[in-house]
Formats: C-alpha cells, structure tokens, sequence
C-alpha cells in the first residue's frame, strides 16, 4: 500500500498550524516542505498500515463510518481512492472528509493492490451504526 497526501500552505497560514493539522490526523507520516514561489507544499508518505491507525480509530469515535465509506466509493478508481481533509477540523483534532479538493484542504490519495480489501478495513460497511 502507499499513502500520500499534500496541502498548500498559503501566505497567510502559519506553517506550523498545518503541519499541526496533519500530524493531528496522520502522527506517523513523515513529512517535507517544498518552498515556492509565494507559497510552500506540504508533503506526507507512507507504505504501511500503522500510519492511518489515527484516521481508523478517528472515523470510529467520529461516527463517520458511513460518510467515509462513501467518500472512498465514490473516488475508487482501479487501485487508488482519493479524499479530502478540513485543514481547520484537522488543526482542533476533528475530522470533516469530502471528496471534492478545496482550499484548505490535505489531499489524500492511498494505493492499494487491493483497494476493495482495504476500504472494507478502513471504512467497513455499517448497520445501525455498528460495523457489520
């Protein structure tokens, strides 16, 4: 599997709050910054499991089972899914996904040989708000 995520960081945001707001929701990502012109990227990657157990056990205390298992759907293209992270949610250590890319919003991608697998791992299907 492989992780990867990205989020610009815009002049009038503190680098710090960003990286804060990732490392909120993925702790053991190692991340970089690319400086640019007038703005800077920051970068995240990994290649195992362990570096969304954050994100597993945040879509679980959320409740968001549902909504994340959706937005995966809705993005599964061959081996990959994509989705979107709230930069403020993130900051205060609270989730808000979508799959539209917005500003202020951590890119997601994750790679998987077997992405259906690992959806149903991540997000499985729930019935009266218990995982099935």
């Amino acid at each position: 599997m492989k992780v990867s995520l990205k989020a610009v960081i815009y002049p009038t945001e503190n680098s710090e709050k960003v990286s804060k707001a990732v490392k909120n929701i993925f702790p053991d990502l190692r991340l970089e910054v690319e400086k640019r012109k007038g703005y800077s990227i920051i970068k995240g990657k990994a290649k195992e499991r362990k570096a969304l157990e954050k994100l597993y056990k945040m879509l679980r205390k959320e409740k968001i089972l549902d909504t994340a298992r959706n937005a995966l759907m809705r993005t599964k293209q061959e081996d990959k899914v994509f989705f979107t992270i709230n930069k403020q949610a993130a900051y205060v250590g609270r989730l808000n996904l979508s799959v539209e890319s917005t500003l202020g919003a951590i890119e997601v991608e994750i790679e998987d040989g077997n992405i259906d697998v690992f959806i149903d791992w991540l997000a499985p299907e729930t019935f009266e708000g218990k995982e099935i």
